[in-house]
């Protein structure tokens, strides 16, 4: 009975070991399968940072949207400007016409009403862009009326800096210029510095708070030097210049 009792016994050890093997076994397969999917989780993960992102265009809903009108605009401009054989006066003259005839006024949206117990605005909305294109027609139509510009941050576009420039090459009334706050950099300063060479009415301009540096501030201060003999300020104060030009 001994005998068969230790014989017993070892079988059942010999069982219980050999289903020990066996958990193990699958075990360890179970987290190699893991450690197969964490690699490819790994890998994939990897590969899509490598993907190389253009950070030089900005997302499809900041780029705005243009109608052809204003596209066809803003071309026919930059072509007259980079046309070598028109003088100065011509150029503006051609550019007054090309923005006269592509003008398309915006049309106001009506107003959701206000909800009840909200007091009425006492200024009603208006338009500013319209409101600075009439401006400037009115000065390029050179409007006695008009003596003063005032747009201070107005961030004018490009496309209003050209046509205020032309507008003021060409008027006789306007005496003060005030464009602070307007982002100006150095391809509007160069277009005011041809217009100041036409204009003799300006005898105040004010700069201040944009983006013109040195460079800019010198083509200016060698039109007024040179060519112009009525402005009497020109204030390119917090602008990118060197203090000694400014002083």
């Amino acid at each position: 009975a001994n005998a068969e009792d230790y014989n017993a016994l070892n079988e059942i050890k010999l069982l219980q070991q050999q289903q020990l093997k066996r958990r193990k076994s699958t075990t360890r397969k179970r987290d190699g399968e893991e450690g197969d999917r964490r690699g490819s989780a790994g890998a994939s993960a990897t590969a899509a940072s490598d993907i190389p992102i253009d950070l030089s265009k900005p997302p499809m809903h900041e780029v705005p949207e243009e109608c052809e009108t204003t596209l066809s605009k803003r071309k026919a401009i930059i072509a007259v400007m980079n046309n070598a054989s028109l003088t100065w006066p011509e150029q503006n003259k051609q550019i007054v016409e090309l923005l006269q005839k592509h003008y398309v006024p915006k049309i106001e949206e009506k107003e959701a009403p206000a909800p009840e117990g909200t007091p009425d605005e006492d200024t009603p909305k208006f338009d500013a862009d319209r409101s600075i294109q009439r401006l400037i027609d009115r000065v390029a139509n050179n409007d006695s009326s008009i003596t003063s510009v005032d747009l201070d941050g107005k961030e004018l576009t490009r496309e209003y800096e050209t046509a205020l420039f032309v507008a003021i090459a060409n008027n006789s009334h306007v005496v003060k210029l005030s464009l602070r706050k307007n982002k100006i950099g150095n391809e509007g300063a160069a277009e005011l510095g041809r217009a100041l060479v036409e204009n003799e009415s300006l005898t105040h301009v004010y700069l201040e708070e944009n983006l013109i540096t040195s460079n800019g501030a010198v083509e200016l201060i060698g039109v007024l030097k040179n060519a112009n003999d009525t402005v009497l300020c020109l204030d390119l104060a917090y602008n990118r210049v060197r203090s000694g030009l400014i002083q």
